[in-house]
């Protein structure tokens, strides 16, 4: 069985387009997709008050999103690896590069 892999980006057209650019590498692969941009995530971590680094992904979408219960479902099963696909919007009025270099260095 091949490992669990989640890919977060930000909505219908991207996960259709990750979707089979993962799928000829992987075979067991969920996209999960959420109507906002990076900046709108960086809201969301920012807003918590810890350390990016200390926060989890899947919690923090878990706990501050209205999910279906499939997408509470796709989150709460744990992945090896977690990848982050987004593009940078700078036309987005949240946009700062700050923000960017703050999500980039989280682990």
């Amino acid at each position: 069985m091949s490992k669990k892999v989640l890919v977060i980006a930000e909505g219908a057209n991207d996960k259709k387009i990750i979707g089979r650019i993962f799928s000829a590498y992987e075979k067991n692969i969920e996209v999960f997709t959420f109507e906002m941009d990076v900046y709108q995530l960086f809201a969301i971590y920012d807003k918590q008050g810890a350390d990016f680094s200390e926060l989890d992904i899947q919690n923090t979408l878990i706990n501050e999103l209205k999910l279906t219960p499939k997408e509470r479902d796709i989150l709460l099963n744990k992945s090896v690896d977690i990848f982050l696909i987004f593009d940078f919007d700078p036309h987005a009025h949240l946009a700062d590069i700050e923000k960017l270099k703050k999500l980039a260095n989280h682990r």
